[in-house]
């Protein structure tokens, strides 16, 4: 989600130490995920999210897992001549209203291909090439776009579910040598529409991860009660 120190840097080093190369397996047992080909991703950012549930990684500890939200458009804006969709994320740090570390920081995500897989994208900073972005897949969503599932990709990861179960999840840190990275692999969200909803629609989420062979026993939950989202970018 939101970025926390020098982006150009992090994104660099993504592509280094996130590739399939260095990533740790867990064997091959993980469910491939299909994305969904009847995507609309106009239906996708007419309105905010509210980000429920979601693992930590290592630009979002725990601490900062407060009034989170994200907000889609489409701005005009170009990332290296590609038309882009502008993200802008918002979060309270250490408790609800506190701190916001990145304000409204603004990023781009555009399609991970031109003409097919329209649930995939890649979110980076809008002066970094896609190519360097971090995977943003929409893996299953409710037909009136009231919840979606997102990921870092794909997951290939043993979580805190049972090994015999054989449901993956994605790594919550990325490292070269002492320094973190941010990029693909990291990121498992529950988004909402609404700012507080019903349980029931929390549990359809969880039973459609588990139908796609994605273990959520790592996810925290996000804190939304009295939140004032100041200075948020909401629709």
């Amino acid at each position: 989600m939101y970025i926390v120190m020098n982006l150009f840097i992090l994104f660099l080093s993504a592509a280094l130490c996130c590739s399939p190369a260095n990533a740790r397996l867990f064997g091959n047992n993980c469910a491939k995920i299909e994305t969904p080909d009847d995507f609309d991703v106009d239906k996708y950012i007419e309105k905010s999210w509210y980000i429920q549930r979601q693992q930590t990684n290592t630009y979002q500890p725990e601490d900062d897992l407060y009034c989170i939200v994200a907000t889609y458009n489409k701005e005009g804006e170009r990332q290296w001549g590609r038309r882009a969709i502008t993200v802008r994320n918002y979060a309270n740090s250490g408790a609800v209203n506190g701190p916001s570390p990145n304000g409204d920081f603004k990023l781009c995500a555009t399609p991970r291909f031109r003409f097919r897989k329209p649930a995939e994208l890649r979110v980076a900073p809008c002066y970094v090439p896609a190519s360097l972005g971090g995977d943003y897949w929409v893996v299953a969503f409710d037909p009136n776009y009231e919840w979606a599932i997102v990921t870092a990709g794909q997951p290939d990861q043993e979580g805190a579910c049972s090994a015999d179960s054989f449901l993956c999840t994605l790594r919550e840190d990325c490292k070269i040598g002492f320094l973190p990275c941010v990029g693909n692999g990291q990121g498992l969200w529950f988004f909402t529409r609404a700012q507080n909803p019903d349980s029931s629609i929390i549990d359809a989420m969880e039973a459609k991860a588990l139908e796609l062979g994605i273990c959520t026993a790592n996810m925290k939950d996000v804190v939304h009660e009295g939140c004032s989202y100041d200075g948020a970018t909401l629709k």
